[in-house]
């Protein structure tokens, strides 16, 4: 018997966080981030807009390479969105019941 719960869907502020994960991890593609995360175009722009409004992600926007181009936007963690995160790791680390239950398990 597994003692993992059954998979849900993310409610938005899961995935407001996951977003600050993977930018802390690197990633500054809205793209890449899309892809890593399994989300949709439409919910990643409405949730980076709101971490830009709640000040915990900078948005950079960059001019095209070429003449006619159209600037694109890369996303950085602000010192705000970087306390959020720690603090993400430390409640994950916190509610990590799942390994401490499996050692008090009978088999």
């Amino acid at each position: 018997m597994s003692n993992e719960l059954p998979k849900t869907r993310r409610s938005w502020r899961e995935m407001q966080i996951e977003i600050l994960i993977a930018l802390h991890s690197g990633l500054t593609s809205p793209t890449r981030i899309m892809y890593r995360l399994n989300m949709s175009w439409k919910s990643l722009s409405l949730s980076l807009n709101q971490l830009v409004l709640l000040q915990l992600v900078n948005d950079v926007v960059i001019p095209g390479k070429r003449k006619h181009s159209k600037p694109y936007h890369k996303y950085t963690l602000t010192e705000k969105g970087l306390a959020v995160v720690n603090a993400a790791y430390v409640l994950k680390g916190l509610l990590d019941v799942p390994s401490v239950l499996g050692a008090f398990t009978s088999k």
